[in-house]
């Protein structure tokens, strides 16, 4: 689980809150689904991934079954669906 955020203005943005929210829809289950963290600066024109690789792993994004996924940076939300089969996402869909 990880989504790319891009500072597309003009100047350098600092103390971004992200959150990402992985959520069961039906008889599957989600463990560990919610992300959270801080990205200290994003200088015009660059992207970061989050969370970041050690992010991801501790503690891993665990499942079964269909999920919606939000994510949310300062305001901003993009949605998507999804199938996880233990830590992997399968079939991911922006909506």
């Amino acid at each position: 689980m990880k989504a790319v955020v891009e500072n597309t203005g003009d100047t350098t943005i600092e103390n971004i809150n992200w959150d990402i929210n992985i959520t069961s829809t039906g008889l599957g289950f989600v463990l560990f689904g919610h992300k959270t963290g801080t990205i200290e600066s994003l200088e015009p024109g660059d992207t970061v991934t989050v969370p970041s690789t050690i992010g991801r792993l501790l503690p891993p994004t665990i499942g079964f079954g269909k999920v919606n996924i939000t994510v949310n940076v300062e305001g901003n939300t993009a949605t998507a669906t999804a199938f996880i089969a233990g830590m992997f996402f399968l079939s991911v869909k922006q909506t």
